[in-house]
């Protein structure tokens, strides 16, 4: 987490340097959603005698940002993140006729603050904060839970203008979870809105 600080601290110590003409900026506050599959490592088994290490879902998610000039923007970000899905063999009862299994699933709400540079049409970026893990197990009876683990999301894009206030474009997400020491990468498809300029 500190060289996430680090990072955020230079990305705003060189953004004088690379500033431009500032006697005419425009702020606005812009919305974008991306959506994608994921590929999930993780460092620790997902359950007891797991040996794949990979897991694949899918997710969304959605940010708002105020850009206060050219350059750096702030916002906040969340969505929703469909990490693994695994079915484990179960104990059978006596009614049962053959080999039980159980459905085990986890997901994930990003809570996040983020900070992103952009150039006409690159962004980069950087979300802090926790993420609402969310477990699931299904067999005769369904068992839920849920805790906040801090997790980072890095974020770059390029974006093509569709029309004056609508940009589209590939964006490569990388999340990392301390829950387990999960490390996603999502290769997505963004949508970025400009809502109002001032």
């Amino acid at each position: 987490m500190n060289r996430a600080l680090l990072t955020i601290v230079a990305m705003l110590a060189i953004t004088p340097a690379m500033a431009q003409d500032t006697t005419d900026l425009v702020y606005s506050i812009e919305a974008s959603a991306s959506v994608s599959p994921i590929v999930s490592m993780f460092q620790e088994p997902r359950y007891p005698g797991a040996t794949d290490e990979l897991s694949y879902g899918y997710g969304g998610f959605v940010q708002v940002q105020w850009r206060p000039g050219r350059l750096v923007a702030f916002g906040i970000m969340t969505g929703w993140a469909f990490l693994a899905h695994d079915e484990l063999p179960s104990n059978p009862t006596i009614d049962d006729e053959g080999p039980v299994t159980a459905s085990a699933t986890l997901t994930a709400i990003p809570l996040q603050v983020f900070v992103s540079m952009r150039s006409e049409h690159f962004k980069a970026g950087l979300g802090m904060g926790p993420y609402l893990m969310m477990s699931q197990l299904e067999s005769d009876d369904v068992s839920k839970g849920s805790r906040f683990e801090l997790g980072l999301t890095f974020v770059s894009s390029y974006v093509f203008p569709i029309s004056s206030t609508l940009k589209i474009g590939p964006e490569l997400r990388v999340l990392y979870l301390d829950y387990r020491g999960i490390l996603s990468i999502m290769p997505s498809v963004v949508l970025t809105s400009t809502l109002y300029e001032y």
